[in-house]
């Protein structure tokens, strides 16, 4: 249904029952903008376009050439006068008039004005109703339909189905998520960039008189066929999350209110759509925890748990797998904050699920876990994982832990793995937050369950076996911790560490002998050689012990 009202409507009220033309060649298809009452010389200078005047005693003498010409410049709907007044108007003038196809019309001398001032108003009041209805009535078609279809169903090609609108919904980096058939939408935003997007601004009015905001692009190549792409933004939880766009030629009087009406229904349609979508896929992603409560609770192979797991996830459960445990400090508002970043987590992970060759991705107690069923570039992948987590969720303080390579029924073990290399990172006060657990090395001798370490027996270590070389070297200049590090690296082969030291093997066999009387040791002995490699272990490792 049109917006506007034309006169051809306005001439089926019982005030215009026994109306007639005095230009009858002339058709009523011309629309009313507003009315106006014409009783003052010189009014003409303020008619606006498409404005319907209601002449009285104005006729009997000002309707002249240079007043009609005044007229056909503002482009008026027409005119209403009173049959007794067709006699002030010339044959001259009624032609003048139809030239310029401005329409006359005659109703009966008994009606007052306000009858067709009132008139008009209850039409528009009807027509704007109609208006109401109709959009009222797409509206539900389009939650019929959608409600009574899959999730697959293409909103944009029902709008085009009921109403012919040329569209397509994209998300803020101009990518295609619905789009009608009728146009090649794919293809053109193939090469959109959201560059093109300057600014968000007022379009027009809604039906409701609400302000409609969006951006109108034009470009040669739209100006080709014919047309401008309207952006309508999408806001969920009030940010810019996509944008409706609707092909159309350019409207000079701005975009018709009732259009308005049914692309913000559409929006709408589309955010419910969406949203539903969002919960049912968060659920399953939730729902898929339980398999990781499942799979932790093994201690041995079962076929029940496997076949029940794969069906949950959707894919095949591994024999093996290695578990990378990310852990952020969250400086949460609300608690939902870090399952919302989690989901934000796993779609950024399923992006990258061929290269990471379908990895499962969990959490658990606010810890995120993904589990790769290769070590296979675990590096690479580990190091992709830390860089979403900074490029994309703007997380920058986090852990990751490592864990060995266990089966499916070990996995509790794997967990507690990267849960402890996690707590060792932590504890070890480095600036590295990547730990993978078999780095560790010989310190899980000296770390609990959780990855907390024995600083009080490491430091003893320290001061019984290094402190005291470390003191000698500074105050004679001489190079025993060196020396006793590279022996040990070098599997306590004298004459490796002599060639790489570039020392005679005698002056490594005195340098050695020194260290045993400094601290007490015999290297033939196996527990001071244990004892030895600790405390140089703890040395050489970063902030480890106090070395003051």
């Amino acid at each position: 249904m049109e917006n506007k009202i034309r006169l051809k409507d306005l001439v089926t009220s019982n005030v215009f029952n026994n109306y007639c033309l005095a230009t009858p060649k002339l058709s009523l298809d011309k629309e009313i903008e507003s009315v106006t009452i014409m009783d003052v010389k010189g009014i003409e200078k303020w008619v606006h376009k498409d404005e319907l005047l209601i002449i009285g005693d104005f006729a009997r003498t000002e309707i002249d050439i240079e007043f009609i010409e005044s007229l056909h410049q503002k482009d008026i709907a027409g005119i209403i006068t009173k049959k007794k007044y067709k006699k002030y108007i010339t044959s001259d003038n009624i032609d003048l008039f139809t030239f310029y196809k401005i329409p006359i019309i005659l109703i009966d001398d008994f009606h007052p004005w306000s009858d067709v001032i009132i008139s008009l108003k209850e039409i528009t009041i009807t027509h704007r109703t109609q208006l109401l209805k109709e959009n009222e009535k797409f509206y539900q078609e389009l939650i019929s339909y959608v409600s009574t279809h899959s999730t697959e169903t293409s909103l944009c090609n029902l709008v085009y189905k009921k109403i012919q609108l040329s569209s397509a919904i994209v998300d803020k980096n101009m990518c295609i998520l619905d789009f009608s058939n009728d146009w090649a939408w794919n293809e053109y935003f193939e090469k959109f960039s959201a560059k093109n997007i300057v600014s968000i601004e007022p379009l027009g009015h809604d039906l409701s008189g609400k302000t409609v905001t969006g951006f109108v692009f034009k470009s040669k190549f739209l100006e080709q066929l014919d047309f401008s792409l309207y952006f309508l933004p999408i806001f969920e939880d009030g940010k810019l999350e996509s944008y409706f766009v609707f092909r159309s030629k350019h409207f000079s009087e701005g975009i018709p209110p009732e259009l308005f009406s049914k692309c913000q229904n559409i929006k709408s349609i589309f955010y419910l759509k969406h949203s539903l979508i969002k919960k049912i896929e968060t659920n399953n992603i939730f729902l898929q925890n339980s398999v990781f409560e499942e799979l932790i609770k093994l201690s041995s192979p079962s076929q029940t748990v496997l076949e029940k797991s794969s069906l949950t996830l959707g894919q095949r459960i591994n024999t093996n797998y290695l578990a990378v445990v990310i852990s952020s400090n969250f400086k949460v508002t609300d608690y939902s904050q870090p399952e919302r970043e989690f989901i934000k987590f796993y779609y950024e992970i399923n992006k990258f699920k061929e290269v990471f060759f379908n990895p499962l991705v969990f959490i658990k107690d606010y810890h995120w876990i993904v589990l790769f069923s290769t070590n296979k570039n675990i590096d690479k992948n580990v190091e992709q994982i830390a860089n979403i987590l900074k490029d994309k969720l703007h997380i920058f303080e986090f852990y990751i832990g490592i864990s060995s390579y266990h089966k499916y029924w070990n996995l509790n073990t794997a967990w507690q793995e990267a849960l402890a290399a996690i707590q060792f990172a932590k504890s070890s006060n480095s600036s590295k937050n990547i730990q993978a657990y078999q780095q560790i090395g010989i310190f899980k001798l000296f770390t609990n369950n959780k990855g907390d370490i024995n600083y009080l027996f490491l430091n003893h270590m320290y001061k019984h076996f290094i402190f005291p070389l470390v003191t000698y070297d500074k105050k004679h200049d001489t190079h025993l911790v060196q020396t006793l590090s590279i022996f040990f690296s070098n599997k306590f082969s004298y004459t490796q560490t002599s060639k790489q030291l570039f020392i005679h093997i005698n002056t490594l066999r005195a340098r050695l002998k020194k260290i045993e009387e400094l601290i007490n040791v015999d290297f033939k002995n196996t527990d001071n050689l244990m004892n030895l490699y600790i405390a140089i272990r703890a040395y050489q490792s970063e902030k480890l012990i106090n070395k003051d």
